[in-house]
């Protein structure tokens, strides 16, 4: 048994939507097509923050370091994508000083959760080892996962950012709005110096990469962006509502997604850099696994089963 590596479009889709709706795009991984289906009405989400020319380095997703190619392509990929998008943009990715959890992967397969503090909180330790099991994500399995983790721990931004998706259909207030032009500052720009973070740390960009970096602007003038402003600990209490193994009010919520759009169509880059992207679309299923399911509702969890199909060969 091995980790089915790649990027892959996922796509989820309401069989019973007999009127137009908009479709929800979330962009998970970095971009190494162009093939989204995107445009003025689309429900666009990113796990990216829009980083300002003399921040340093950019999100994740907004580049590739090992490649000059993929990574200069990318940036053009994304300009396309952002100007095809009319409405507000969601930013679900939750910065590193918000993120409240670590989850650790030990040698023999289980994951330990700690706090900021350093501290293991047993309760959500025992509910996520109960989720894993559930999807059949047994110690032996979970020890293969572990390879694509390079600090074999994880901080499960993934779910994390999908929980802002949702938080984007049903708490708008929860999000920031900004506006800012992006600009793609060309490998060589003289603009591109390095940067001292905090530690003593100096960022040095990559020679021969180029850079996504967005100007702050007037609204109307650039690409508005909707960045989550409340409090991260309100999605860790939604994250552990959808992996535990019971019925409840954040679940009832995640199915009702496809009462707002027609399909949710997922980005992802599975195993290639942590394992949150394929426990992203396990939380999903697991909103459909402790209820009576109508029709369509039935037809949506044959779908994701589809999908988490394919993670492991």
């Amino acid at each position: 048994m091995a980790l089915n590596k790649g990027f892959s479009l996922h796509t989820i889709t309401n069989s019973a939507v007999s009127f137009e709706l908009p479709e929800i795009v979330e962009i998970a991984g970095a971009l190494t097509e162009n093939t989204l289906s995107v445009n003025e009405d689309t429900w666009l989400c990113i796990q990216a923050s829009p980083n300002k020319l003399g921040d340093g380095d950019v999100s994740s997703n907004l580049r590739f370091k090992e490649d000059n190619q993929k990574n200069n392509e990318g940036c053009e990929k994304w300009v396309d994508i952002l100007g095809r998008s009319k409405g507000g943009i969601y930013c679900t990715s939750l910065p590193r000083e918000q993120r409240l959890r670590m989850y650790i992967m030990n040698d023999d397969g289980t994951i330990d959760v700690f706090n900021k503090e350093k501290d293991e909180v047993s309760e959500e330790t025992q509910i996520l080892k109960e989720f894993l099991e559930k999807f059949g994500m047994d110690q032996e399995k979970v020890k293969v996962m572990k390879g694509a983790s390079e600090h074999s721990a994880t901080y499960l931004a993934d779910m994390l950012s999908f929980i802002m998706v949702m938080e984007s259909l049903y708490n708008k207030s929860s999000f920031t709005s900004t506006c800012a032009f992006p600009e793609i500052v060309k490998a060589g720009d003289e603009r591109l110096k390095p940067v001292e973070k905090g530690g003593g740390k100096i960022w040095v960009p990559v020679e021969g990469n180029d850079y996504l970096y967005f100007t702050p602007c007037d609204d109307g003038k650039g690409v508005r962006f909707m960045t989550y402003s409340d409090d991260p600990n309100n999605l860790y209490t939604k994250l552990q509502d959808l992996l535990s193994l019971e019925e409840n009010e954040a679940k009832a919520d995640l199915r009702k997604i496809f009462t707002f759009c027609k399909a949710y169509n997922r980005w992802s880059d599975v195993w290639i850099n942590d394992i949150d992207d394929a426990l992203a679309i396990y939380m999903i299923l697991n909103a459909y696994s402790h209820t009576e399911l109508n029709g369509y509702e039935a037809d949506i969890k044959r779908q994701i089963e589809e999908i988490t199909s394919t993670f492991f060969q």
